[in-house]
């Protein structure tokens, strides 16, 4: 509400209340927005379809996954870009579906928080060694300029790599990349191969080798066997496709991979930390949330 009062007393929410609101936003954008916007800085139905893609494969919906990824791939307002570095080191690529675009003026890169602040100035967040020998294997093709070395930046805990997807002001690749049509082919492999449609025509292997070519690596083997070793495929495709786009951890967590992942990542590693606290301060403002934190928290 309006009232300051009222929303100190107001409970949480289940998790099953604010997906439903999440999924009739959508569906009610689908028939309220712009088929045609003036370019990806601004959402349209393609971008509507896009976060409906990725709703249902979070939710385990296979079919309306592939259902709506399929929409946006068969659009036509859309192709890959010619090559990976491009989605490095440009904004607004062929296959950009929906950016948050920044000029000079705006450039979340030059605050104190902003991304390349963070990632090269400040260097406060620097690919960690398993994701840099992961795309740096030949299987990630050109997905290894993701990242960058500089021997320079090499010292104590600093292992020298920079991630290279976010520039400054006055650089074309300052955008932060919400939908892009490579997503949508992964989105799509998902899908399939949890139907249990591994190999052949409209599968997932196939929507595999779409991205693997033009990230010039060696394409998926026809002869992968089993849906569980093309699963473990394609989980390993989005962490060269989408590096440091920011879906690494979301992947983890939707399909119960989080544990093994990261305890070999860290001996400090809590099944706790799959989820964040909810603050004090909030808590403290809502005194409805005091009795309902995470758990281990």
């Amino acid at each position: 509400t309006t009232d300051p009062e009222t929303n100190r007393g107001i409970p949480r929410a289940s998790r099953e209340a604010i997906l439903a609101q999440v999924r009739e936003d959508y569906q009610f954008a689908l028939d309220q927005i712009p088929a045609a916007p003036a370019n990806a800085g601004f959402a349209g139905v393609n971008t509507v379809r896009a976060a409906l893609a990725r709703y249902h494969l979070y939710a385990g919906d296979w079919s309306l996954a592939e259902q709506y990824a399929t929409e946006v791939i068969n659009s036509g307002k859309y192709t890959l870009a010619p090559q990976y570095a491009d989605l490095i080191t440009k904004d607004f690529t062929s296959e950009a579906i929906f950016e948050m675009g920044y000029t000079l003026s705006d450039d979340p890169g030059t605050g104190s928080v902003g991304l390349n602040n963070l990632f090269v100035g400040r260097r406060e967040i620097i690919p960690s060694n398993q994701a840099v020998i992961a795309l740096n294997a030949t299987e990630a093709g050109d997905r290894k300029n993701s990242v960058t070395f500089n021997p320079v930046n090499l010292k104590g805990s600093d292992n020298g790599w920079t991630v290279r997807k976010y520039g400054t002001a006055d650089e074309d690749n300052n955008n932060i990349v919400l939908f892009r049509l490579g997503e949508m082919y992964l989105i799509r492999a998902e899908a399939r191969a949890r139907q249990n449609r591994v190999t052949g025509a409209s599968s997932a292997v196939e929507d595999l080798n779409v991205l693997r070519r033009r990230a010039k690596a060696p394409l998926t083997n026809e002869g992968v066997v089993g849906q569980a070793a093309v699963l473990l495929e394609i989980e390993r495709e989005r962490l060269y496709e989408l590096a440091f786009e920011g879906h690494r951890w979301y992947d983890l967590v939707r399909t119960e991979r989080i544990d093994p992942v990261m305890t070999a990542f860290s001996p400090n590693w809590k099944s706790t930390y799959e989820q964040l606290p909810i603050p004090l301060n909030e808590i403290q403002n809502n005194p409805a949330l005091a009795n309902d934190q995470n758990p281990g928290y």
